[in-house]
C-alpha cells in the first residue's frame, strides 16, 4: 500500500477520532450536502467543508417535567470525508459543528462516479449512524447522550458536464437521554428520555470544475420531538469540496 493511500485512510479515521462526540448543544443536522455520486475507483477520497442548517433543541424549564423541547433553526460548519472502497461504494463521515458525527455508507445504484466525469441520471442511497455526549458546567447543569440514525435516497441529473441538479428525501431518528440538575433550584432536577424524528426533502445544485465542486442546497424538514410540538422548518446550506 503506497504512501498516498495510507494518508487518505489516516485522514478519514483521524478526523473521526478527533471530532466524534464533541457536541455542545442538542442539535441535529438539516442539510446533508451530499449528491448520489460516489467518489469512484478504489481508495480515492472526497473532502468537503461548508455551512449547513441545524435544528437546535432547548428544554423548556418554564413548564413542568417532562420538559418539552423547543426547536429553532441555526447554522453550523460541516466537515465531510468519504473514502471509496469500490467504484459504487463509499464509506463516509459527516460532522456538523456542535452536533452529531455521522459515519455511514453511500451506494450508487445508477450512474457514473465523480472521478469518471458523471453525466445524465444518477441514483444512490445513504445510511449512517452517529452519536455524541455532553456535560455542561453552568447551572442548571445539563448532561446528555444523543444517538441517531439517518437514511436518504438521492438522485441527480447532469445538465452539462459541469452542472447538475440533485434532490433527496431522508428520514432521521434521534434518541436523547440525560438529566438536568440545579444547585440553585432543586425543583428543576429531572431525568429525561426523548426521541426525535426528522422527515425531509431537499433540492440542490452542484457546480463541478476539474476535481473541485460547489454545492448549494435548500431543505424542507418536519422535526418532531416526543415531548413538544412538530415544527416545519427550512434551511439553506452550501459547501466547497474536492476529490483526489
Amino acid at each position: 500500500m503506497d504512501t498516498m493511500v495510507l494518508m487518505k485512510i489516516n485522514l478519514l479515521f483521524l478526523s473521526l477520532m478527533i471530532l466524534v462526540g464533541c457536541a455542545t448543544k442538542i442539535r441535529t443536522p438539516l442539510n446533508r450536502l451530499m449528491s448520489p455520486e460516489t467518489v469512484g475507483g478504489s481508495l480515492n477520497t472526497e473532502v468537503q467543508m461548508g455551512k449547513a442548517g441545524l435544528a437546535q433543541g432547548r428544554l423548556d424549564v418554564s413548564e413542568s417535567a417532562p420538559y418539552p423541547m423547543l426547536v429553532s433553526v441555526t447554522e453550523g460548519n460541516q466537515y465531510f470525508t468519504a473514502l471509496s472502497l469500490y467504484p459504487s461504494f463509499d464509506l463516509f463521515w459527516n460532522h456538523f459543528s456542535s452536533s452529531n458525527s455521522m459515519f455511514g455508507i453511500r451506494y450508487q445504484i445508477m450512474g457514473t462516479p465523480q472521478t469518471s466525469n458523471p453525466q445524465g441520471y444518477n441514483l444512490g442511497f445513504t445510511a449512517s449512524i452517529g452519536g455524541n455526549e455532553y456535560e455542561s458546567e453552568s447551572d442548571p447543569k445539563l448532561k446528555f447522550e444523543l444517538g441517531g440514525r439517518d437514511f436518504s435516497i438521492i438522485q441527480s441529473y447532469w445538465i452539462w458536464s459541469f452542472l447538475s441538479f440533485y434532490h433527496s428525501v431522508f428520514y432521521s431518528k434521534y434518541e436523547l437521554t440525560g438529566d438536568l440538575s440545579s444547585s440553585n433550584d432543586p425543583t428543576l432536577d429531572a431525568k429525561f428520555n426523548q426521541n426525535s424524528t426528522n422527515l425531509g426533502t431537499n433540492i440542490g445544485a452542484q457546480l463541478k470544475l476539474f476535481s473541485y465542486n460547489f454545492k448549494i442546497e435548500y431543505c424542507l424538514n418536519r422535526v418532531k420531538w416526543s415531548v413538544g410540538k412538530a415544527e416545519n422548518i427550512t434551511s439553506l446550506g452550501m459547501s466547497l469540496g474536492a476529490t483526489f
